[in-house]
């Protein structure tokens, strides 16, 4: 059976995602509620969170809740695919989670950002340069001297070296074994990843430095999950402590919020780049978290100038076609505008957390993944490669542009 080329970009979504359990609930958070309670609700928001979600039955049918909060007004939603309560895998969202436990961490003294990550990585980086896991042969001068000169800070700004994203170029290699036995990795909504790389036989310090280092760190974007994963690695090798647990005692639990589901990405470290399971009020506390620069009800959470640079246009990328919401710079892990209208999360298949200064606003947006069956044969591919493909961006495209036609105006 000859495999299309479009395959790969299901088999990259393999490479990229966890196991995504159903969407759990759970009881909202107490972060202010009592004091937020007294104040009033905007009607004219209310009214265009209310059409919104009534326009998104036809328009954006994945859309599965929407929260928006403005400061002087308690927060108005509606969730048509859920509940207020309910939990959602929020994919890349979770990258930006990351960004601020590293933010953390520096702070603290446990890392700093200009730590070259191959030296605390020695062993698999030495491995690497000797047979890549991607081509298995040996780095050439030029590579390994780029390998070894990429810092922290290159993770957090996807300038790691790399020429195109490693994800999609793995998926291609390994594309006849894991299209053979993909039905044992499909869950109720998502992949297990976990049980993809034990059975491939490799893990993501392998897959990041087995993959060729064809451009000088710092000078060239290139969106790179496992670049993510890097960081949770960091932090656990740093620290001790999986991210999970580390977020949970420094930023969840002072925030008010209860301990979210985080998925893994090897069988000890949560991943770094996806897996985060938020409602969208944790996903507005967050936001406002954002917005208030690091502080939540007046107490400094993350460093005043990582918190300023993280969201801050380190490097220059382009996203999205829309001109009022597409995004053209890319800080620490986080979406950015260089005119500074807002900051953005961003997660497959319409998850956003959008903070916009000017209006001292957050909006929350989660979005279902389409259903892939859980029992299946090589006949039912087509369907789910389209799932992941050009499905995937129309969807998140849809909601973006709802938000702007009824959310934006009415702040």
């Amino acid at each position: 059976m000859k495999l299309s080329r479009s395959i790969f970009a299901f088999l990259s979504a393999l490479l990229l995602v966890v196991s995504c359990g159903k969407d759990d609930p759970v009881v909202p958070p107490d972060d202010g509620k009592d004091r937020e309670s007294a104040l009033q609700e905007k009607p004219s928001l209310k009214a265009a969170v209310e059409a919104m979600a009534s326009a998104a039955v036809k328009e954006a049918p994945a859309l599965a809740g929407v929260e928006v909060w403005q400061e002087g007004y308690r927060s108005s939603g509606a969730w048509p695919g859920g509940s207020a309560g309910q939990r959602h895998q929020v994919w890349s969202v979770t990258k930006s989670f990351t960004s601020l436990a590293v933010g953390i961490a520096v702070g603290e003294g446990r890392l700093r950002l200009d730590e070259k990550v191959a030296g605390l990585f020695p062993s698999q980086a030495a491995a690497a340069s000797k047979s890549m896991k991607y081509n298995s042969k040996a780095m050439t001068e030029a590579q390994k001297a780029n390998m070894e000169a990429v810092t922290v800070e290159h993770l957090l700004t996807m300038t790691g070296g790399h020429r195109k994203d490693p994800t999609s170029e793995y998926a291609e290699k390994y594309a006849l074994s894991i299209a053979l036995g993909y039905r044992k990795y499909l869950k109720d909504d998502g992949v297990d990843a976990v049980a993809l790389l034990s059975d491939l036989g490799t893990d993501i310090p392998e897959l990041f430095f087995g993959y060729p280092f064809d451009a000088e760190p710092g000078t060239r974007y290139c969106y790179d999950s496992f670049g993510s994963c890097m960081l949770a690695e960091i932090l656990k090798l740093k620290t001790g402590m999986d991210v999970a647990d580390y977020l949970d005692e420094r930023l969840f639990r002072p925030m008010g919020l209860d301990k979210p589901q985080w998925d893994k990405a090897g069988k000890d470290v949560s991943s770094g780049g996806w897996g985060l399971h938020l409602t969208t009020a944790e996903m507005v506390s967050f936001g406002r978290l954002v917005l208030g620069g690091g502080v939540w009800e007046g107490k400094r959470l993350v460093p005043e100038q990582y918190m300023a640079a993280a969201v801050s246009s380190r490097t220059d990328h382009l996203s999205h076609s829309g001109k009022d919401y597409g995004t053209d710079g890319y800080g620490y892990q986080f979406w950015t505008r260089d005119d500074g209208a807002f900051v953005m999360c961003l997660g497959l298949f319409g998850q956003y957390i959008i903070a916009i200064p000017s209006k001292q606003a957050v909006i929350a947006l989660v979005s279902d993944m389409p259903v892939l069956p859980s029992q299946a044969d090589l006949s039912d591919l087509p369907g789910v490669i389209g799932a992941f493909t050009g499905g995937a961006s129309a969807q998140a495209e849809d909601v973006l542009k709802l938000t702007w036609k009824y959310i934006v105006p009415a702040l």
